[in-house]
């Protein structure tokens, strides 16, 4: 079983290998086999997180349909997951969909947290209407 920790420290790996397809790609199927056996909310975010990562995430319409999938899942569990509503509102901002990168990030922005990332929900929200 992995722990937050161990979750945490994948994570940052993923962020610091995100320019590198080759370095990344390990790091989201050891999180995508931790997501499929535990399945918590925070395995399939810490998932979706990684493919966001993705350098050719854009490039490729799969690949961007994991990071929502991956989100959705963690919603199906705790329908009020911020992080998840957050990257599903800019998966949704990157594909040009601010209909629904605008619906995202109001919900966020109803279960923001008092700091920077919570503020990120704000901003976004006032992004979509100015696209």
């Amino acid at each position: 079983m992995m722990d937050h920790d161990e979750l945490e420290q994948l994570l940052r790996e993923a962020e610091q290998s995100s320019g590198n397809e080759e370095l990344l790609m390990p790091i989201i199927e050891r999180l995508e086999r931790r997501a499929a056996e535990q399945g918590t909310p925070e395995h399939w975010y810490a998932c979706a997180y990684a493919w966001y990562l993705h350098p050719r995430r854009i490039e490729r319409q799969s690949w961007s349909a994991r990071v929502d999938d991956r989100l959705m899942r963690a919603l199906s569990a705790q329908p009020e997951h911020f992080l998840a509503l957050l990257y599903l509102g800019h998966n949704s901002y990157d594909r040009g969909d601010y209909r629904a990168a605008r619906e995202y990030f109001a919900k966020a922005r109803n279960n923001a947290p008092k700091d920077y990332i919570g503020l990120k929900s704000y901003e976004m929200v006032v992004c979509c209407d100015v696209m």
